[in-house]
């Protein structure tokens, strides 16, 4: 990977884990107070959504700041080593949290008969792209363990 893709990739991770900051101590917190203030029936669940929206929006910017450690590795030309093992094991375990959020969401709402269709749609839809992040993290550490053994047979030989 050229060293100016890398360095791209490194500021988009860095700019979205920023521009997700305001997300987690403004726009949560207005947008549940606009909610409990339309729907006031709904007030007993403001606090545990609030909670739970910053946590998913964590696990977003957690997968992006494991993302930076693993370009970094790459511009270094460090990647075939037990460390990019632990990043990627660690990137899957965010994704199973990720989408156990959803899940949770779904039948937390569903059991209070508070899960309007588009909140179940983009639950659903939030799960699914957990799901598949899981899939695609674990599929790609279990193709980088088996390049890094291959590196280190390769090494000795030489």
């Amino acid at each position: 990977m050229n060293g100016w893709v890398t360095g791209l990739a490194k500021l988009a991770c860095a700019l979205l884990v920023l521009l997700l900051i305001p997300v987690q101590a403004v726009i949560i917190p207005l947008a549940a107070s606009e909610t409990m203030a339309n729907f006031p029936d709904y007030r007993p669940l403001a606090i545990a959504g609030i909670v739970w929206a910053i946590v998913a929006v964590a696990c977003i910017q957690s997968v992006l700041v494991l993302l930076w450690v693993l370009l970094s590795m790459v511009g270094r030309g460090r990647i075939f080593v037990p460390t990019a093992l632990g990043v990627l094991t660690a990137m899957a375990w965010v994704a199973a949290v990720f989408t156990g959020l959803m899940a949770l969401a779904f039948a937390a709402l569903t059991v209070t008969s508070a899960l309007p269709g588009l909140v179940a749609i983009g639950l659903i839809a939030g799960a699914l792209i957990g799901v598949m992040a899981l899939l695609v993290f674990i599929v790609i550490r279990g193709l980088l363990s088996t390049a890094t053994s291959y590196a280190a047979e390769l090494a000795e030989v030489i």
